[in-house]
């Protein structure tokens, strides 16, 4: 009698059980929510299309970011557990992790848009810069040639010389002049480049050669940019200067800011 009691309440349950689960968005997550979601595959292609892309993409990144450990990534999803919730529910999640994302991309590219910016705007005052000083003085690269090493005169490294000439082409006299000559080969190729201090007075409107400061010891530890200069074929190479600043003899400093 008992047995013929609860075998139609059974029948019940279960019915009422199935009638629960009749919507998609009905489903409730167990431990391992993409299980859930493959078991219920059938009922799971009832959710509208966008709704179903979104709890897709949603699961994978919180799997992503839980494989990657890395629960709390800036625009990841909420690790919440979904063990007990819906898939109804676990798409208003999705839904608000989209939103955030979205907001954050957004954000992302008014400030990438802003650095752009202002490195443009900091190049174009390099680049105004540079042609100023370009305007104060001229600076060629006339010879290389490498000193060998000389014990007797404590010379214990090979010697990398470089010669350049420098005009004055300001109306002032310059006391210090700062820049990097860069070197290419024959087919414009990089070799190397280096930076160069010359430090002697250059009066207004003149020329000189000069090889002071222009010296670097060749240490052959390694193929940095001296020894790759030191051995680069010196009646085929080809360079170019830019000076990064130059002091006048009234005080006045002018300098080519750096930008990243």
């Amino acid at each position: 009698m008992t047995s013929r009691f609860y075998r139609p309440l059974a029948a019940i349950s279960m019915a009422i059980a199935l009638a629960a689960c009749s919507q998609p968005t009905d489903i409730v997550f167990g431990s391992d929510p993409l299980k859930t979601m493959s078991e219920n595959v059938e009922l799971v292609r009832k959710l509208p299309d966008q709704d179903r892309d979104l709890l897709a993409r949603y699961l994978m990144a919180r799997e992503a970011s839980a494989a990657l450990g890395m629960p709390n990534i800036e625009g990841g999803p909420d690790r919440t557990p979904l063990v007990g919730k819906t898939v109804g529910e676990a798409i208003e999640l999705a839904r608000l992790w989209e939103t955030k994302r979205k907001a954050l991309a957004e954000a992302r590219a008014v400030q990438e848009a802003k650095e752009a910016d202002l490195r443009k705007r900091a190049q174009a005052e390099r680049k105004a810069i540079l042609d100023q000083l370009t305007e104060s003085a001229t600076v060629t690269l006339l010879e290389k040639r490498v000193v060998e090493r000389d014990f007797r005169e404590a010379r214990p490294f090979d010697l990398l010389v470089l010669k350049f000439g420098l005009e004055n082409k300001s109306k002032q006299a310059i006391v210090q002049l700062k820049g990097v000559v860069y070197v290419t080969d024959a087919v414009g190729d990089e070799v190397g480049s280096l930076l160069v201090d010359f430090d002697d007075r250059l009066e207004p409107g003149k020329v000189v050669q000069t090889d002071r400061g222009s010296a670097w010891h060749v240490t052959r530890t390694g193929r940095d940019y001296i020894e790759r200069i030191a051995d680069a074929n010196g009646s085929t190479i080809k360079s170019r200067f830019e000076i990064e600043s130059i002091a006048f003899a009234d005080g006045t400093v002018v300098r080519a800011p750096e930008v990243d």
